[in-house]
């Protein structure tokens, strides 16, 4: 197993074990977001086939699935995806790492990582989603500063 997948195995447990009190602890993500997200895309949101990779307990995938034609979220905790289809009914699901996607290539126009790409080996998890994605398609790799770089450490 590759030091990747090692920590993908770590963090899937970890999420595992955390994940009925993890949605109620994250911070949604602003507008903006997915303002620049749309602004980059050549197709209309509403048109728009997406692939929510580390969509953990779905924050980031509910904001897709209210505008997107259709979204796919994608972990590789159990768990966390329970608490997704429980708080999203409406959106399939699929168990799996970023590193080695489960779809056709061209498969959508919009692949994202929310705070996610972290987990994976960008190796293999960024042309997986290059992949996946139709011509013309976005990766939008969303990511938090992180406390640290704000302390300046």
């Amino acid at each position: 197993m590759t030091d990747g997948g090692a920590r993908q195995e770590r963090a899937s447990e970890l999420f595992d074990k955390v994940a009925s009190a993890y949605a109620g602890h994250r911070p949604i993500y602003p507008a903006q977001v997915y303002e620049r997200i749309a602004d980059a895309l050549a197709t209309p949101l509403d048109e728009v086939f997406a692939a929510d990779i580390g969509a953990g307990t779905g924050i980031a995938t509910a904001v897709l699935h209210a505008c997107c034609a259709s979204v796919v979220a994608v972990d590789p905790a159990d768990n966390m995806l329970a608490q997704l289809r429980e708080a999203l009914p409406g959106v399939d699901t699929v168990q799996s790492s970023g590193d080695k996607l489960p779809f056709s290539d061209d498969s959508f126009d919009l692949v994202t990582y929310a705070q996610a790409l972290h987990w994976t080996d960008p190796q293999r998890s960024v042309p997986e989603a290059m992949r996946v994605l139709r011509p013309g398609g976005r990766l939008a790799v969303v990511e938090r500063p992180r406390l640290h770089r704000w302390l300046g450490v």
